[in-house]
């Protein structure tokens, strides 16, 4: 048949016989007369001596075979297919029952005419046509197999969507054997899974004596609660299974391996790949998510050895959390294993410490990396340009009145120390590093205003609250990040200067875990602006101290970053920084040029607020709140020399010193060094 052109010539025959319809007349007792069939009209169960299978019946045809007569092996060659027929192997354990008939009158016939050694000398030729014809029917049985039994071979998908009854072996070394309704897998039936194959529930609960998996065995449905139960032996071969959870609270709905009966047990190993289907991510309570339940004295390794099941990639993560996997309950006790997003802490029930992923104290560390970073290239006037005691003059020693306007580059590291408080108190520890340049667009005796262009790149090791442990070394952060600035001065000759600077930023990140379990990409966009000003005061000689005072606000936008089984918005704090800062510097004639060396003592203080990342599921989210606000102390020395008339050389080194607050930020060594150039 054509509808079956995987198929072998054999398998097709047997299509068409287990599906035919049955005579009108059957073989009466004796076996030689008709009486009238009860069942006519109906599927043929077992062939008569009349009729055999009966009349053929293309439309039951067309849904696969009725019955198994015997091994069915069938190659399916790469198509997809649907069986609905009720599979059954009735015929072939009717057969049984008869050969045993046979055999039980056949040994009679052996011992009553004295045949059991075979035939005596002078047997008659009716005696060994007799003779060879029992003994070729004894052989013939020998080999027979009493069972239907289905191996599903090949690529390609084979759906069983009726109810099954065939008692013989379920293998599946090939392909997809795929469930297309509650329990149409033969419940009578021993599965077998190698390594090339898949048994699909595809959704619908499934119950079978026993199942060894060495390949996977899927549960996933469109929602989860579908559950697959094994009343004997469930042994794992390195196989997979997948079950559908609901990720949330430890009221949340799951797919379930389930060990029912004295005579059920799991063991060998099996990896647990567990599929979100729509659950936020929550912290469980108690014992959490039920995923394979043993019931009725069925065991599972829980109270021994813990190792039938592992979970991939040791965890999977939903919303904020992440969640693994336990045998036994909160108390040690049974032999179900759980998911839970909560860590055990000592002996007694699970105590509520969540186990969050450890994409959460990165991403909850990264706002304040970036304002950092914009802080180390928006610096201060001196810090970015160097000195110049009477902008718009040829402080270097030029005694030509035209030159005014300048161009500049330097380059910047700095170094990046945080520590904050909130749900999972981030710390962060690393470098940037780059370059700014600018130029005056505009300059005269007094004036000066430019734009300046930056860029900075680094990484960022990060530590936080993660899978239950604080302070846990989870990951770190590579950040790019590019600047735009606009800036306007003014300076005068009592020693009075004002600087205005508006900065706009655009930031790249990826943030990777250190176990490679899990990573992030994202972009966001920065805005920051700076009000400085400061008053020189000579002190004698060539010396003067001069007062600082800056003010800088900054707002921070970070786009939405999808995460496996999360999408996280993130919502930074926008505040205020306040610079209250005491220089003293000099200026002393070198043969080199005009040195001008200075030493600076700075206060840091930033307003108080939140960070909020929030990681956001189908139904719900889950907020991870980090403080922003704290003091820090900064001591910094440097230097400017002219070198002839129009080129100058900068450079300053400086260390930053946590004070206090909510985020406490230091630095190693911080550095710049820079040139300008007049023009």
């Amino acid at each position: 048949m054509e509808r079956f052109g995987y198929m072998t010539n054999e398998q097709v025959l047997t299509v068409l016989k287990t599906t035919a319809t049955q005579n009108a007349t059957i073989a009466d007792a004796a076996g030689t007369g008709t009486v009238a069939n009860p069942e006519a009209g109906q599927q043929v169960k077992v062939p008569d001596v009349v009729n055999g299978w009966g009349t053929p019946s293309l439309r039951r045809a067309m849904n696969g075979p009725g019955q198994f007569i015997g091994p069915f092996a069938v190659n399916t060659q790469g198509q997809n297919d649907t069986w609905s027929n009720d599979i059954s192997d009735i015929a072939i354990r009717a057969r049984r029952a008869e050969d045993i008939a046979e055999a039980a009158t056949w040994e009679t016939t052996k011992q009553t005419r004295g045949w059991t050694t075979g035939l005596p000398p002078g047997a008659s030729d009716a005696d060994r046509s007799e003779y060879a014809t029992g003994t070729a029917r004894e052989a013939a049985r020998a080999t027979r197999v009493y069972a239907g039994s289905l191996e599903k071979l090949g690529v390609g998908t084979l759906t069983l969507s009726g109810q099954n009854s065939y008692t013989g072996s379920t293998a599946v070394n090939g392909g997809t054997l795929k469930a297309g309704a509650t329990n149409a897998f033969s419940g009578a039936s021993a599965h077998t899974v190698g390594a090339g194959g898949t048994l699909d529930l595809a959704g619908f609960s499934q119950k079978l004596p026993s199942l060894a998996n060495s390949g996977v065995v899927s549960l996933v449905g469109t929602s989860p609660g579908t559950t697959l139960t094994i009343t004997g032996a469930y042994v794992g071969s390195n196989g997979t299974l997948r079950l559908g959870t609901a990720l949330g609270d430890s009221g949340s709905a799951s797919d379930r391996l389930v060990l029912d009966g004295a005579g059920a047990s799991a063991s060998g190993r099996t990896t647990l790949q567990v599929t979100n289907l729509g659950g936020l991510g929550a912290l469980t309570s108690g014992s959490g998510i039920e995923l394979v339940s043993a019931l009725n004295g069925a065991t599972t390794t829980a109270q021994s050895s813990k190792d039938a099941f592992t979970l991939a990639n040791g965890h999977v993560d939903a919303g904020a959390y992440e969640y693994r996997l336990h045998a036994a309950d909160a108390n040690g006790a049974g032999e179900n294993w759980y998911l839970r997003s909560a860590m055990q802490v000592g002996p007694g029930p699970v105590l509520q410490i969540p186990t969050y992923r450890t994409e959460v104290p990165m991403l909850a560390a990264l706002p304040e990396q970036l304002r950092q970073g914009s802080l180390a290239m928006l610096g201060s006037s001196r810090v970015r340009m160097g000195d110049d005691d009477g902008i718009g003059r040829n402080d270097a020693g030029d005694t030509l009145d035209g030159p005014r306007r300048s161009a500049w580059g330097r380059i910047v590291g700095t170094s990046l120390k945080t520590r904050q408080q909130g749900t999972v108190s981030p710390a962060t520890e690393g470098r940037l590093t780059g370059l700014q340049a600018g130029t005056d667009l505009w300059a005269d005796r007094n004036w000066r205003a430019g734009v300046y262009v930056g860029r900075l790149e680094g990484d960022a090791r990060v530590s936080g609250f993660a899978r239950g442990v604080p302070g846990l070394a989870v990951g770190s952060t590579d950040l790019r990040s590019e600047y735009l600035g606009a800036y306007g001065s003014f300076t005068n000759d009592t020693g009075f200067y004002a600087d205005a600077v508006l900065q706009g930023g655009r930031h790249r990140y990826t943030a990777a875990s250190f176990d490679g379990s899990a990573s992030a990409s994202g972009k966001g966009n920065s805005t920051l602006l700076s009000l400085e000003a400061g008053q020189s005061f000579p002190l004698g000689g060539d010396w003067k101290i001069e007062p600082q005072l800056q003010l800088v606000h900054q707002r921070l936008k970070l786009g939405d970053v999808n995460l496996f089984g999360a999408r996280v918005a993130q919502d930074a704090d926008s505040g205020w920084t306040v610079r209250a800062g005491l220089r003293l510097k000099g200026r002393i004639a070198m043969d080199a040029g005009v040195l001008q060396p200075y030493a600076r003592l700075n206060v840091y203080r930033s307003s108080s607020g939140t960070d909020a990342a929030r990681f956001i599921g189908p139904a719900g989210s889950t907020d991870i709140g980090t403080r922003t606000g704290g003091t820090s102390t900064e001591v910094a020395a440097g230097a400017t020399l002219s070198i002839g008339e129009r080129t100058s050389l900068y450079a300053e080194a400086g260390k930053l010193f946590a004070s206090g607050g909510d985020s406490r930020v230091r630095s190693g060594i911080n550095a710049s060094l820079g040139v300008r150039v007049k023009w």
